[in-house]
């Protein structure tokens, strides 16, 4: 017998569990697939036919992060989601990649592997903890961490703590950075993380607008680069180009937290 189809958030229901935190959905929107934790909010969405295709932007941004250190090839996700970040850079970065992600809900994880082709692959391990959890167990540090902790509400609360930030800055090596991503939606909010990474990172920082609702703030270990210098724009070119993306627009849209534009 013929299963019947389940309507969903505007689609059709392809899976779903529960578990301690509430549901997690996978829904079929066309040929668009999304996963849901139980409201009509798409926490990441794929398109099976297009790998390469990303439907948000502040993702772009976050992988971006990447053309910042000298060496990049050991990346920390901390949210793997649908695996959408660590799909993309599997698929575009050097082979030398060393990829770490770290997921709290055990269920989420097995969508992105289920549904969301995120591939097996060597390079890759990935942690069911908290993000705290994983980083006060694991003393190492990487040239490149991604904060992108969401649940059905909005931004969990690990970001938030100063000790947190603290604990991603000495996880990263010389020369490294940390990219997170922020909803402006809320203005005191948003205020109040810019406030928290400033005092993390002693002023280290710049901003990317993703979009209408999202900013991505890049944390650096030391230094802030020099943007205007050669090597620094070899480097763009070459790990932009190695993204697909565009990395004379990505560098165009860098502002300071003063709202001053950086070429220094």
């Amino acid at each position: 017998m013929k299963k019947k189809a389940i309507p969903r958030h505007g689609g059709i229901l392809l899976d779903a569990v529960r578990d301690p935190m509430g549901l997690v959905e996978v829904v079929q929107h066309g040929e668009r697939r999304s996963l849901h934790f139980g409201s009509a909010i798409e926490q990441s969405s794929h398109v099976p036919d297009m790998p390469d295709w990303l439907q948000f932007d502040y993702c772009r941004q976050l992988l971006l992060a990447s053309v910042f250190p000298v060496v990049a090839d050991e990346v920390l996700l901390l949210g793997l989601g649908a695996g959408t970040l660590a799909r993309y850079l599997l698929r575009h970065a050097d082979p030398s990649l060393r990829l770490d992600a770290v997921e709290y809900r055990e269920a989420v994880a097995d969508m992105a592997y289920r549904h969301f082709d995120l591939p097996i692959d060597p390079r890759l391990d990935i942690y069911i903890a908290t993000a705290e959890q994983y980083l006060n167990a694991y003393d190492r540090q990487w040239n490149v961490i991604v904060v992108d902790l969401y649940d059905a509400e909005g931004m969990n609360e690990e970001p938030a703590r100063l000790r947190f930030l603290d604990t991603c800055r000495e996880r990263l090596a010389p020369g490294g950075v940390m990219a997170i991503n922020l909803w402006r939606t809320n203005a005191d909010e948003y205020a109040f993380m810019l406030e928290q990474l400033d005092q993390a990172f002693a002023g280290r920082l710049l901003l990317a607008d993703a979009d209408d609702a999202n900013t991505v703030a890049y944390c650096f270990a030391t230094d802030v680069p020099v943007l205007s210098a050669a090597a620094f724009q070899r480097q763009l070119h070459d790990r932009a180009k190695a993204l697909s993306f565009d990395g004379e627009a990505f560098l165009a849209g860098l502002y300071a937290p003063n709202g001053e534009t950086r070429k220094n």
